[in-house]
């Protein structure tokens, strides 16, 4: 059935379809880097150079070569093309990222799999598993926006509760630090986080599930130190306009230090305050981008456990 419409599919609708995403390559969605659309576009890269992959390959111009020399010239191809879309996105202001060109490559592995297949062409067991190794790759490329995009919307959901780590996919929405139970303010489980003592700024960073802050009377949230001193923290809150022109420094968002006893600490901040923090102007409560804990100087390593972070009225 599938080889069957794979020409109506690759020779008509494919090639529409393709036509339709491109343009949204060149364009600024959305300026906050930690919007869902950002990871929609992540998500765009590997079903555009799978599905510009199984259209080259194909082509009735390729007819009479290998399925490994079409191959071959697809990747090429493809190579060609991302990178010219990442030079592009340099020159109109967008970043030009390595990554994308591998996730590109994985896209268009994927795409020769699927056209392989379709094609009906002969593969040995070699072949085979490589077909399987390119299926996977695609695979596992969208896995990473396609689990974070679903936490967002989880977020979303439980919004004002920022993080309860009551869900394992809650940890995606720190940059660091593992889900653990038998350890928690309230619930079962909480963020512990390890503090290296050669890193500048040992910590950890909220980086979406924000919401719009206005109307809620404070931030609040819990540490545990595991350590028999008390420990400094700090906890930073940037917004877009600050992501945007970090020479301004600390002057420019919230930023206030709190002595960690051993044990639980409840910290609850004014959201006033986070609003008034920036010398000249307000944050924005609606554009937040990070929400960052982290210490300095530490003589050795510590760990810490984070809970219950949420707005209260």
């Amino acid at each position: 059935m599938f080889p069957r419409t794979a020409p109506l599919i690759s020779r008509l609708f494919l090639p529409l379809a393709l036509l339709a995403i491109l343009p949204f390559f060149f364009l600024h969605a959305t300026g906050n880097p930690t919007s869902p659309v950002r990871q929609l576009y992540a998500l765009g890269h590997v079903v555009f150079f799978a599905g510009l992959a199984f259209w080259l390959a194909t082509l009735s111009v390729f007819s009479g070569r290998t399925f490994h020399t079409r191959a071959l010239l697809v990747l090429t191809a493809v190579f060609l093309a991302g990178g010219l879309i990442e030079l592009i996105q340099l020159c109109i202001g967008r970043q030009a990222s390595l990554h994308d060109m591998i996730v590109n490559l994985a896209g268009a592995c994927a795409g020769l799999a699927l056209a392989a297949s379709a094609q009906g062409v002969r593969m040995g067991l070699p072949a085979r598993g490589l077909q399987v190794l390119a299926l996977g790759a695609g695979l596992v490329f969208l896995s990473g926006p396609a689990l974070t995009l679903w936490d967002m919307l989880q977020a979303a959901r439980h919004f004002p509760v920022l993080s309860d780590f009551e869900t394992s996919f809650q940890a995606r929405r720190w940059t660091s630090g593992d889900i653990v139970s038998g350890v928690s303010r309230q619930g079962q489980a909480s963020l512990r986080v390890h503090l290296k003592a050669h890193e500048t700024y040992p910590g950890t960073t909220l980086t979406y599930g924000f919401g719009d802050w206005e109307g809620y009377a404070a931030l609040e949230l819990s540490f545990y130190n595991t350590g028999q001193d008390p420990l400094r923290m700090m906890v930073s809150i940037r917004d877009l306009e600050h992501s945007r022109n970090r020479h301004k420094g600390i002057r420019d968002r919230f930023d206030r230090t709190f002595l960690i006893q051993p044990g639980w600490n409840d910290l609850r901040i004014p959201v006033d305050d986070i609003r008034a923090a920036p010398n000249g102007r307000t944050l924005d409560l609606g554009r937040l981008t990070s929400l960052v804990v982290f210490t300095m100087h530490l003589p050795e390593d510590r760990v810490i456990h984070l809970d219950q972070v949420r707005l209260v009225q």
